[in-house]
């Protein structure tokens, strides 16, 4: 069931691309609007904080969609077919990769609109896989709180910002670190945010089946 629910949403995202396509174009005018003023040249903290908030504005944008297209019924539906939990996971999983390719185009903008930074890729790679990871567990979490709210759209921006605001901190931080090639505390801000997806994974696992049968 687990597959068969992320095969489903895949299907859907391919029946309709046009609203990812649109979130990587709005990534591309926000960014070349920064090439634009910044004539190509970005010093190591501006990089790391427009990188991380391009991809947030992106991961908010993404989540939020994939829970409002779905409606009451269809929950309650999943609901016949399987745990909660699972659905969580499921959910968590599809957002992760879609966050990850999101992620991915970021990085590839960043490379052709400003001059290349010799991020130390091995590192990098992992700080970010870790960022998206928890970035896609408390996404899903919030979406689906709102996502029954009237105004979800103002909900999801109100309830993702203390979990969000944290972890950011470490990740930009640790990606000044990245780009400058200077690794200070790197380890330690990496196990922060190990230990900030566990708290997420645990609360999602805990607070889903509860939110459920609300």
């Amino acid at each position: 069931m687990y597959g068969s629910l992320i095969r489903k949403d895949i299907k859907s995202e391919l029946r309709r691309p046009q609203f990812v396509l649109g979130v990587i174009f709005f990534q591309f005018c926000l960014l070349f609007l920064f090439f634009l003023f910044q004539d190509g040249d970005l010093d190591s903290r501006w990089w790391a904080n427009l990188f991380w908030v391009n991809l947030l504005i992106a991961a908010m944008s993404l989540v939020l969609k994939n829970f409002s297209q779905e409606s009451a019924d269809e929950y309650a539906y999943y609901y016949q077919l399987t745990d909660p939990i699972t659905i969580y996971i499921a959910k968590a999983s599809y957002n992760l990769m879609l966050l990850l390719f999101a992620a991915a185009i970021n990085f590839i903008l960043f490379q052709l609109l400003f001059e290349p930074k010799s991020v130390n890729h091995p590192r990098f790679m992992v700080l970010l896989f870790t960022g998206v990871l928890g970035m896609s567990l408390s996404l899903t979490l919030v979406a689906f709180m709102a996502g029954f709210a009237r105004n979800a759209s103002v909900m999801i921006y109100i309830l993702v910002l203390p979990i969000i605001i944290p972890m950011f901190l470490l990740l930009i931080r640790s990606t000044m670190d990245a780009v400058d090639d200077i690794y200070i505390n790197w380890l330690g801000d990496l196990t922060l945010v190990i230990g900030i997806d566990v708290l997420m994974l645990a609360a999602g696992i805990g607070l889903f089946p509860y939110l459920w049968r609300r």
